[in-house]
């Protein structure tokens, strides 16, 4: 069981990579996207994941599963966060997101507003019951 906090503040690294992060989650509209964010050394970067996405769930194939593993261990990264977005509105994480806690801890999602194009960034920790 995952329990879910939502935090008063978004994280330090948000604000130099807010447009790049946005411009890949609107970019998938309507349909749903996700990236992380990852170190390596005292650099900070986004990495967009290559999904299969419906407008309600995303999911990462077995494939590159093991890509990104044997990345983040050949360059000696971690991740800090995962980032994915509900292009319904939706706001909070759903049950789906369940799974995103065995990536990360930190969680930030972006809900979109279809029909007014507005958007709602919140972050969130996750904690394994």
């Amino acid at each position: 069981m995952i329990s879910w906090s939502k935090c008063a503040h978004l994280p330090p690294w948000w604000t130099s990579m807010s447009g790049e992060v946005l411009a890949h989650l609107q970019q998938a509209l309507p349909n749903e996207a996700a990236g992380l964010v990852m170190a390596r050394s005292d650099y900070i970067f986004f990495y967009k994941l290559p999904v299969l996405a419906t407008r309600v769930a995303f999911q990462l194939t077995p494939d590159h599963v093991l890509k990104l593993g044997t990345r983040l261990a050949e360059n000696g990264e971690v991740i800090l966060s995962t980032v994915h977005s509900h292009p319904n509105g939706r706001l909070g994480m759903s049950a789906l997101d369940g799974s995103l806690a065995w990536w990360s801890n930190d969680h930030l999602l972006v809900s979109f507003d279809l029909v007014t194009t507005s958007h709602v960034i919140s972050f969130y920790k996750s904690q394994l019951l």
